[in-house]
């Protein structure tokens, strides 16, 4: 998988989410090599979303309501790893983001607060 490609996966627990990967492995890719991704969650305007990043209906097929990017959760996944999750059905993959939507997920990395700084660096 590579940047902006897109799969459904339970993160967390018992929960669907959007993954959207913004990292693929750094260095030679291997099937232990890792991704990394990020997920969209619902935006209810509780006070407590990282604001850094909202998506809308329109920017992606699954989205059909607000929500935004959870980067304190950023999750590292290995390839093979998710390729059995996409084999037994666990994860299915849907259409990538498009590139300004990849952007803009990208960019808002710089502006969250709730980042952790190591993370930071899938993000360049």
């Amino acid at each position: 998988m590579k940047p902006g490609d897109t799969f459904l996966f339970n993160f967390p627990a018992n929960k669907k989410h959007l993954m959207v990967v913004v990292c693929s492995t750094m260095g030679i890719e291997t099937t232990e090599s890792t991704i990394h991704c990020v997920y969209l969650t619902t935006l209810r305007g509780k006070g407590y979303e990282d604001i850094a990043c909202i998506l809308k209906p329109g920017d992606h097929p699954f989205i059909d309501h607000e929500s935004y990017i959870e980067y304190s959760k950023l999750l590292h996944i290995r390839k093979s790893y998710l390729n059995q999750c996409l084999a037994r059905g666990e994860a299915k993959k849907q259409a990538s983001v498009p590139k300004l939507v990849l952007q803009r997920i990208m960019q808002g990395a710089s502006h969250s607060t709730a980042i952790r700084d190591a993370d930071k660096k899938f993000f360049l």
